[in-house]
């Protein structure tokens, strides 16, 4: 007997239901242990995203002192980062000031996590469908995506490695960045490869651009594949409708704090007390943020660093020579991008894409160094690695090909568990 149309649709929700819970829970059982999301906390006292959405309930832009990063500008103190979380907690501290006057402004830890990592598993796994593979083989991809690239030991600085660290990394704001960004990538993802409705992908960049400023490169795929759209005007409008809005916060801000909507402030982190001052310093006495002499060095440690593989009592233990390592080691998948160049440049939607993440890389090799916080990785990588994913997601599907990513996961989760205890 032939089931009918509506026990069919049934059962498949079913079965996606079940997948998506078996993922949630792969992932917590894998990174929970170092993660720890139960011990992430957020608050005014240990981020400066925190800090200004406090200011901006008292009226002001200005914050109390500095801390961690921070822009002392005409004898004030900024928050210099992307808007984003400040946004997220002056939504979230409003509403609990208002329902309980008094209350301590620190977010409440389960939907802290809700907010900011608990979207990346289901839209990750919607970006891979989309992107070609089926039910299962998206769930896969998707925990390869979170605990097969170097976002578990990212992730795991704001939990179980903050102690190794000090307090001050509880909420380390760089990785809160990495980790919201990874939303607005898939979100892009989904209306690129699937129905484009040109809004969503919109969303998805304002989202990214919010938290990592070179997301905004990603503005270039939408806009052209909105201008080869059948509805050109419409699509077209449709994206630079929020693409408008993703600049307009950033820049009303910094016009705000600095006097020139171009400028993010992160130059005057380096003031004359602060001694990592020399590292900006150009031979005019002049801070310089970014220059072509940094992009060997950060080319050759993003990609061709090995790293160091070593044993203890403990067993075998893999670092990093540096600060950083060549992202093939920890996700060899990522050779498949090279492998498969020609079958992804036959696809335009995956041409445009990747060929917006080479700005974006470049860009990142141009930034002054020494890339804090990665040891045994580079965490610069996040701004492109799900793009490369859904890339190759149709070829890493065969008989064949399938066994080898699964090798490539183990290696991978083997990987970045052993440098999960390395901040």
């Amino acid at each position: 007997m032939t089931p009918s149309p509506a026990t069919t649709e049934i059962g498949n929700r079913v079965r996606w239901v079940i997948i998506l819970a078996l993922l949630y829970c792969a992932c917590l059982v894998t990174l929970g242990p170092t993660v720890q999301f139960s011990q992430w906390y957020i608050g005014p006292d240990n981020n400066q995203a925190a800090a200004e959405a406090e200011a901006w309930l008292d009226g002001r832009l200005t914050l109390p002192g500095r801390g961690g990063d921070t822009a002392l500008y005409n004898g004030q103190v900024y928050n210099i980062f992307p808007p984003l979380l400040t946004v997220i907690c002056f939504v979230y501290y409003g509403a609990t000031s208002w329902l309980n006057d008094g209350m301590p402004l620190v977010f409440f830890t389960p939907l802290y996590v809700l907010i900011v990592a608990a979207p990346i598993p289901l839209l990750a796994y919607y970006a891979f469908r989309r992107s070609g593979a089926d039910t299962h083989w998206a769930a896969v991809l998707a925990f390869y995506a979170i605990a097969g690239t170097c976002l578990w030991p990212v992730a795991g600085m704001l939990g179980g490695n903050a102690a190794m660290v000090g307090d001050n990394r509880a909420a380390w704001i760089y990785s809160i960045q990495h980790i919201l960004a990874q939303t607005g990538l898939a979100i892009i993802l989904i209306d690129l490869l699937g129905r484009r409705r040109m809004w969503l992908a919109g969303l998805g960049l304002l989202i990214a651009t919010w938290s990592r400023q070179t997301c905004f490169l990603y503005c270039l795929p939408i806009l052209w594949i909105a201008w080869n759209q059948p509805q050109r005007r419409r699509a077209l409008i449709l994206a630079a409708i929020p693409v408008a809005i993703t600049i307009a916060l950033p820049g009303g801000l910094n016009w705000a704090k600095f006097g020139n909507p171009l400028e993010t402030g992160y130059r005057h982190i380096f003031d004359v007390d602060n001694p990592n001052r020399r590292i900006v310093l150009g031979a005019d006495g002049d801070v310089h943020l970014f220059g072509l002499g940094h992009v060997p060095g950060h080319a050759k440690e993003m990609f061709l660093v090995p790293p160091q593989v070593f044993t203890t009592h403990q067993g075998l233990r893999i670092t990093g020579w540096g600060p950083r390592t060549a992202l093939w080691y920890g996700s060899p998948l990522f050779l498949f991008t090279l492998i498969d160049a020609r079958r992804w440049w036959r696809d335009s939607v995956r041409r445009v894409l990747m060929l917006a993440t080479i700005p974006v890389i470049f860009v990142g090799l141009m930034w002054h160094g020494p890339i804090e916080g990665s040891s045994g990785y580079y965490r610069y990588t996040l701004d492109y690695s799900l793009i490369w994913m859904a890339a190759i997601t149709p070829w890493t599907t065969g008989p064949t090909r399938r066994w080898i990513v699964l090798a490539c996961l183990a290696w991978s989760v083997f990987y970045f568990y052993s440098i999960s205890g390395n901040p």
